[in-house]
């Protein structure tokens, strides 16, 4: 939804999106694994029917008002709300010589998990165009709560964070000519780690690596600069581009 009110420039708009998915796998993993130690050799052969289901329901809500400030400059202001619940799970069996099917069920490979992630993202972005260059500009501010419910090795764990992130962008493109451009963007943002990952468990399912989750880890941040110049000549249809 989008509409454009009385005055230039000044306009509504809000989306609603949802998304719900779900896959299955079934997978047979066979191997020999042998690890040579200090105490001696230990052997780790398996024979095992691996099924992975994932459910994903997803929703997302988001309205904004534009505002203009100038002939050449404008205001936005926005607001998103996001829930995400997903499941997951992975059953492993051995296989059973003596019935000759995929029938004992391995308690110790197996896991499920459930999550549901709920976000508010207040943003405010800033434009600016004039004849020979222009900028634009956005921050905001991810509001999060993770709830997650897991068992692993038939014991249940619980995590709760809250996470309060924020990100920004600033663009600019000055114009020597009309074909003639240099620009320069600079971004910043957090990332929330996967719940796998913050789950105090050692999963064992491949032999050879093994992963232990850390409920005391930190959020990612990266910050990106781009620095580019474009020229463009027309007459003779020679474009050269540089980005650092």
């Amino acid at each position: 939804f989008s509409r454009n009110l009385k005055k230039k420039g000044r306009a509504i708009s809000a989306t609603v999106n949802s998304t719900i998915s779900e896959s299955k796998t079934n997978t047979v993993n066979q191997s020999q694994n042998t690890f040579y130690r200090e105490t001696g050799i230990i052997t780790d052969n398996r024979d095992q029917l691996q099924k992975n289901q994932n459910q994903i329901n997803n929703y997302t809500f988001r309205a904004g008002y534009t505002e203009p400030v100038s002939d050449s400059a404008m205001v936005s202001f926005d607001i998103s709300y996001s829930s995400k619940l997903s499941r997951d799970f992975r059953d492993i069996s051995d296989y059973d010589a003596a019935t000759g099917h995929y029938s004992n069920y391995n308690i110790a490979l197996s896991n499920s998990m459930q999550q549901n992630i709920s976000q508010i993202t207040p943003e405010i972005s800033f434009s600016l165009f004039k004849k020979k260059f222009n900028a634009w500009s956005t921050a905001n501010l991810e509001i999060s709560d993770m709830k997650v419910n897991s068992v692993f090795k038939g014991q249940q764990y619980e995590l709760q964070k809250s996470f309060v992130l924020p990100s920004y962008s600033v663009n600019f493109q000055y114009a020597f000519s009309e074909r003639k451009r240099l620009m320069f963007a600079n971004s910043s943002s957090f990332g929330i780690p996967g719940a796998e990952r913050l789950i105090p468990y050692k999963d064992e399912s491949d032999p050879l690596v093994t992963y232990t989750g850390n409920p005391d880890l930190k959020n990612s941040w990266m910050n990106s600069s781009t620095i580019s110049f474009n020229n463009y000549n027309i007459v003779s249809n020679f474009n050269y581009y540089i980005n650092v």
